[in-house]
C-alpha cells in the first residue's frame, strides 16, 4: 500500500471541500503522520467529491486505523482516513463504518504537489463505490460570501415573520432605488436576489443589515 506522509487536513465538512485559502485559524487542522494513499481515475475522484457516495466495504477494511497522526489525543482513535488523487488534484476524506464519507479536505499546495509527484508512478486502484445523491455545487463562493447569504436569508425571513415591514422597505429602496408597498414582494424579490447569488445586491444587503443590527439605521426609517 502507498502512503502520503506529514500532511495537514481540514475535515470540515461532508458536502463541500474548503480550498486551503479558505481555512480560518480556529480550524481543527490535524496533522497527519501517515495515510493510505490511492491514484484513482479523474471521473470517478469527481464524482467522490461532488457527489454523496458509500464506498465499498472492502476498501474501509483496507484502511481502517491504517492512518496515524502526530497528535498524542487523536493518535490511538479509530478511523478511516485517506487521500485519493488522480494526478492532477488531491483530497483527503474522513469515512463511517459504513462507507459513507462524512467529510474532506483539500491540502496544502505544496503537499499536494509532492502527493502528485509521487503519484506518477502509482499504479491506478479501481475504487468502488455508489452514488446517493450530487450534491449542489456553490462554485466560486467562499467561506466568507457563503456566511454572507446565510446571514441575509436568517435575517430576511426573520424581519419579514416580525412584521418589521420599515426594515425591509428601507433595504429594498436602497438596493432597487425604487418603492413598492406590497411587502410580500418586496420579500420576496430580496430573498429571490439573495438565493440567485447577486454579489452585488449580496454585499448591499449584508452592508445594511449589519448597519441595522449596531443600530447605526433609527427605527424612523
Amino acid at each position: 500500500m502507498n502512503y502520503a506522509y506529514d500532511i495537514l487536513v481540514n475535515f470540515l465538512d461532508g458536502n463541500r471541500v474548503y480550498e486551503f485559502f479558505e481555512w480560518k485559524k480556529e480550524d481543527k487542522v490535524k496533522n497527519i503522520n501517515r495515510t493510505p494513499l490511492f491514484l484513482i481515475k479523474s471521473d470517478k475522484l469527481y464524482e467522490i467529491i461532488n457527489s454523496n457516495v458509500i464506498l465499498d466495504k472492502e476498501f474501509i477494511k483496507l484502511i481502517k486505523n491504517k492512518t496515524s497522526f502526530f497528535s498524542d489525543d487523536i493518535r490511538n482513535k479509530t478511523n478511516n482516513i485517506c487521500i485519493l488523487t488522480d494526478r492532477e488534484r488531491c483530497f483527503a476524506l474522513e469515512i463511517d463504518d459504513d462507507g459513507t464519507v462524512i467529510k474532506k479536505s483539500s491540502l496544502l499546495p505544496d503537499e499536494e504537489d509532492e502527493i502528485l509527484i509521487f503519484s506518477i508512478n502509482m499504479k491506478e486502484y479501481d475504487i468502488k463505490y455508489i452514488i446517493m445523491n450530487s450534491l449542489e455545487r456553490e462554485g466560486i463562493y467562499t467561506r466568507k460570501e457563503e456566511y454572507k447569504i446565510d446571514y441575509i436569508k436568517r435575517e430576511i425571513k426573520k424581519s419579514y415573520d416580525k412584521n418589521e415591514y420599515d426594515k425591509l422597505n428601507y433595504i429594498y429602496e436602497e438596493v432597487f432605488k425604487e418603492k413598492n408597498r406590497n411587502i410580500k414582494i418586496v420579500f420576496e424579490r430580496l430573498l429571490k436576489s439573495v438565493l440567485n447569488m447577486d454579489s452585488n445586491i449580496i454585499n448591499k444587503i449584508y452592508f445594511i443589515l449589519k448597519l441595522s443590527s449596531n443600530k447605526y439605521i433609527k427605527k424612523e426609517i
